[in-house]
């Protein structure tokens, strides 16, 4: 991550069917703004009863509430490869695929259930809440979550007080819509610069337990073949070289 660098003006302008805040077609962004970016579950957003589609929650920015410096209210913005149902295509924005990162590095917040771009996100500093079955299950992810902090896992469906599925600390895993709710409610509540801060530093002491992956790579594939035998007989200071 330290080869990238989050380029402002690919925020403005995006395009969007219509702005969920005006209704003018067509808005932007500018990096102080509070924006949270969520990608559509399937196709439809998390209902409280996930069986009954009747049950859709209302994707109303007026109900949410956060303690933003800027005093913004918080935009919501959906990415999804699938058809929308019709009360939430206007929270649509489409973007060229390779500018997402650029998008989501001045998010506030992404909730989804892509794996990957939910790792995407925690690398970049961005907290994510992460929702589907496979939460517990994903090595990476876990790491993130549980070690660093940086998202959170939700697994969909409401586990048993006795499941196999458990945090690293060997907690039960949270699950269920409801716990998606506290958790979505917790982060939005924190203090946007603090919320900020945390995040960073947790960025931080993540990226310096790594290796610069590009750095190794280079190394690894100018010294071929001997650099096979020097990478199995590796120990901890020679993977120092490599931060």
């Amino acid at each position: 991550m330290d080869h990238f660098e989050s380029d402002p003006s690919q925020l403005v302008p995006f395009s969007s069917n219509s702005s969920p805040n005006n209704s003018t077609k067509g808005t932007s962004l500018t990096p102080s703004e509070a924006c949270s970016l969520s990608e559509a579950f399937g196709n439809k957003l998390v209902p409280p009863n996930p069986t009954d589609s009747s049950q859709l929650v209302p994707l109303n920015t007026n109900s949410i509430t956060t303690n933003s410096t800027s005093g913004n209210k918080p935009r919501i913005y959906i990415t999804s490869e699938r058809p929308l149902e019709p009360q939430f295509e206007k929270y649509r924005i489409k973007i060229n695929p390779l500018d997402m990162h650029h998008v989501m590095a001045f998010a506030s917040l992404y909730i989804g259930d892509s794996q990957t771009m939910a790792a995407e996100a925690g690398v970049l500093g961005v907290p994510f809440v992460r929702f589907n079955d496979f939460v517990g299950r994903i090595g990476y992810l876990r790491e993130l979550e549980d070690k660093y902090e940086l998202g959170y896992g939700i697994h969909a469906s409401v586990l048993p007080v006795d499941s196999p599925i458990r945090r690293t600390d060997g907690s039960l895993q949270p699950s269920g819509v409801e716990e998606l709710y506290k958790r979505v409610e917790a982060l939005v509540a924190m203090p946007s610069e603090q919320r900020r801060k945390v995040w960073a530093e947790r960025r931080t002491q993540m990226l310096s337990d790594k290796i610069d992956c590009a750095k190794f790579l280079t190394y690894f594939i100018e010294n071929y073949p001997q650099s096979v035998d020097a990478v199995r007989m590796a120990d901890k200071s020679f993977w120092e070289k490599f931060k």
